[in-house]
């Protein structure tokens, strides 16, 4: 058995073979429990809206819960029912306090007698960012990118994007020149740069969406949150290159995702963690940063 020291340049040599390797495979940043996705997916904004962070989504769909009507959860297990109402008397803040706890509580004990969520007594989860490889962030980002372009009429116009004002136009440009890079040779079609960012920012078309998810055309989805937004509910849609009045209302790369999305809820968040690996791979010194076809987010107990 050779037992000589492994250096850093030889295990950056392998990851750099195996990145060839797999060069082409795509990839997919994505929740890794389908039950788990299955429940978070129920949560709307018309059904779930105005919910404190202890009672989010994901904190309910970590108890077993989904959302099958408005204020109400049931468990996918003993089909118990949970009504959650938040009406005016939530304004004082000594009863909202009380309500809270006891909601809280409610998560776990509301659960029937026989039911396998009641005797684990799982806690909340919360996403995790997956750490990746250079080449495996940068797969994925261009993976998210050709969902657009698979889907063809998302390119015909999208409304103005604001960015976070960590992110500097020089780093835009060197992530579109390495993105660039990936593209086909029979691909014809100029970068754009708007979808792009929308990429970077962890969103790619509903067309990529699992199968079964009825989607619309127009719309964009994170794999991580779940979130669905219809490009229609923005004003003035543009095509790249074109100039945008004040009265544009724009999409927020960062603000669309739920809180608890991992692309935005980290520090450093997704988006960042992606830019800077991308951008700068020399700081990557764990050997165990191997690059994979299908990244999957687990969502570790508190």
């Amino acid at each position: 058995m050779d037992r000589r020291p492994v250096t850093f340049s030889a295990v950056r040599k392998r990851i750099g073979e195996l990145d060839q390797s797999v060069r082409g495979v795509k990839r997919t940043i994505e929740i890794s429990d389908k039950r788990f996705e299955k429940r978070l997916r129920t949560y709307k904004e018309s059904t779930w809206f105005g919910k404190p962070d202890e009672i989010s989504p994901v904190h309910c769909a970590s108890y077993g819960w989904s959302n099958i009507s408005f204020d109400t959860l049931e468990c996918e297990s003993c089909k118990n029912l949970l009504i959650v109402k938040a009406d005016d008397s939530w304004l004082h803040l000594a009863f909202a306090t009380v309500a809270l706890k006891a909601y809280v509580i409610q998560l776990h004990e509301s659960h029937a007698s026989f039911c396998p969520w009641k005797v684990r007594k799982l806690g909340a989860r919360v996403p995790k960012f997956p750490v990746l490889s250079c080449s495996g962030y940068l797969d994925a980002l261009n993976a998210r990118y050709q969902t657009f372009l698979d889907d063809g009429d998302a390119l015909t116009g999208l409304p103005e994007l604001s960015l976070p004002p960590d992110l500097t136009a020089d780093q835009i440009e060197q992530l579109e020149r390495k993105v660039a890079l990936l593209q086909s040779d029979s691909e014809e079609r100029k970068l754009s740069r708007p979808v792009l960012l929308l990429a970077l920012f962890g969103w790619e078309s509903c067309s990529s969406a699992a199968a079964g998810v009825r989607v619309h055309k127009d719309c964009v989805e994170c794999r991580l949150c779940l979130r669905q937004i219809g490009m229609w509910n923005f004003a003035g849609a543009l095509n790249d290159g074109a100039t945008v009045g004040d009265t544009l209302q724009s999409f927020d790369l960062v603000h669309e995702h739920r809180w608890y999305c991992p692309w935005i809820h980290e520090d450093p968040a997704g988006w960042n963690r992606t830019v800077q690996t991308i951008l700068k791979p020399e700081r990557i010194s764990n050997p165990n940063l191997l690059p994979i076809g299908r990244v999957n987010v687990s969502f570790p107990v508190l």
